[in-house]
């Protein structure tokens, strides 16, 4: 016997547009991509504003650290790479703010540097300095050029230890080594 469908020729109510019950239409999917590119696009906008604070403030902080624009000479303490051992300052200068370590071994601590203008041995002492203002190449001929307060050395040459004195070319801030425990520790 035949199967009998009844009432074929109804159909189901059509749900209301907001109706969770009705059929996805193309037009539906098309409207909440664009709501999704909406969100996704504002919460890029928040990131990327972000970025470019933080990046701001990693500017302003690498300014404050290095002076200026960063390309400018450093306005606080720095090391030189390849030159944080003091040298020989007949062939180094040293920039204000650079920070310079000198080893008891060194010559300009063991043997010093002759004064052109005395004709007397200038010592450095050992530790870590930091230069206050600019020091030239130290000439070992010419007495215009030939400080010995280009010299980082205890007792300061100007006979006064105020970092602000305009004869004191150096501050000294550690020794080279300490004593803990009996033992001697390089630093």
């Amino acid at each position: 016997m035949p199967q009998v469908i009844p009432n074929s020729n109804h159909t189901l109510p059509i749900p209301h547009e907001s109706s969770a019950l009705r059929s996805p239409r193309d037009g539906d999917d098309a409207h909440r991509q664009w709501k999704r590119a909406k969100v996704t696009n504002s919460q890029s906008e928040s990131s990327k504003q972000a970025i470019q604070a933080l990046s701001r403030q990693v500017e302003k902080m690498r300014r404050r650290m290095l002076g200026g624009t960063g390309t400018s000479a450093p306005s606080g303490w720095y090391w030189n790479d390849n030159q944080k051992l003091y040298g020989d300052p007949t062939v180094n200068s040293y920039s204000k703010n650079q920070v310079v370590k000198i080893l008891e071994t060194d010559s300009i601590v063991t043997t010093g540097i002759v004064c052109a203008g005395s004709a007397t041995a200038v010592k450095a002492t050992a530790g870590k300095w930091i230069c206050l203002q600019d020091v030239p190449t130290i000439s070992a001929t010419d007495p215009t050029n030939n400080n010995p307060a280009y010299i980082p050395a205890i007792p300061a040459v100007s006979g006064s230890l105020d970092p602000d004195n305009a004869g004191n070319y150096w501050e000294f801030l550690t020794p080279s080594s300490i004593c803990v425990n009996g033992a001697t520790i390089t630093i």
